[in-house]
C-alpha cells in the first residue's frame, strides 16, 4: 500500500501546487468540496479545498517535492519531531472511495459548518476588528465560529476571516432599512413644518 504524507502550501495555492507537482511527475492528491458562497459579491457554486493549505504526497516523492519547493511551491512537510509524519495506512484510499471525481478532482461530500448567516447576506463587522463598523457581504463558514466575509476597500473586493463575535447580523443598506430611514426623514420634515417659527 502506498504511504502518504502531508505537504503545506501557501493560502489559496493548493491548485497551483498540484499542477506544479504533476508537471514534474510527483504523485499528489488534493481533496475538494463543493460549496455555495459569495465571491465578488455574487453567489457562486465552486470547489474549495477540504483540507485547506494541505496537499497529500507519496512518501516516495515528498522529499523531491520539498527539495524543488521553488518550483512546486510546497512550504514544508508535516513532521513529528525530526521525522516526516506518515499518515495511517489506508487514509488516502478511504478518502478516495468517499469521493466523486469531477474533471480529475476528488470531491468529498459536502460537510458545511452550520452558520447563522447566509451567503450574500449583508452584515456589519463588529467587535475589536480594525474594520469595525464597516459593512460586508457574508461568504461562507470556515470552521468553528469562524467565517469569511468580503468588503469593498477602495473599489477592490477583499475577503477577510473573522470570528463569530466580530459579525453583526444587522442588515445594512437593505430595502427595508432604506425605506424606514426615508419614512423617519419624512416624519421629521413634516413635524418641523407644522411648528410655527418663534418671533
Amino acid at each position: 500500500m502506498t504511504e502518504w504524507v502531508l505537504g503545506v502550501t501557501a493560502p489559496n495555492a493548493e491548485m497551483k501546487v498540484r499542477r506544479a507537482c504533476e508537471r514534474f511527475g510527483i504523485s499528489c492528491r488534493i481533496f475538494w468540496q463543493r460549496r455555495s458562497n459569495a465571491y465578488r459579491q455574487r453567489i457562486v457554486n465552486r470547489l474549495i479545498p477540504h483540507f485547506s493549505r494541505y496537499i497529500f504526497l507519496t512518501l516516495q516523492d515528498c522529499f523531491r517535492a520539498h527539495d524543488m519547493r521553488d518550483y512546486t511551491h510546497i512550504i514544508s512537510l508535516v513532521r513529528f519531531g525530526d521525522e516526516v509524519s506518515v499518515l495511517p495506512p489506508g487514509t488516502v484510499e478511504r478518502l478516495e472511495q468517499a469521493c466523486t471525481v469531477e474533471d480529475g478532482n476528488y470531491v468529498l461530500p459536502s460537510t458545511v459548518a452550520q452558520s447563522r448567516f447566509k451567503p450574500g447576506q449583508r452584515i456589519v463587522i463588529a467587535g475589536d476588528h480594525q474594520f469595525s463598523g464597516r459593512s460586508a457581504v457574508y461568504s461562507h463558514p470556515v470552521g468553528m465560529e469562524r467565517h469569511v466575509v468580503e468588503f469593498d476597500m477602495m473599489g477592490r473586493i477583499v475577503p477577510i476571516e473573522l470570528y463569530d463575535y466580530q459579525l453583526d447580523e444587522k442588515l445594512v443598506n437593505s430595502r427595508k432599512a432604506r425605506r424606514r430611514a426615508r419614512q423617519r426623514q419624512r416624519r421629521r420634515h413634516h413635524g418641523d413644518a407644522g411648528v410655527p417659527a418663534h418671533a
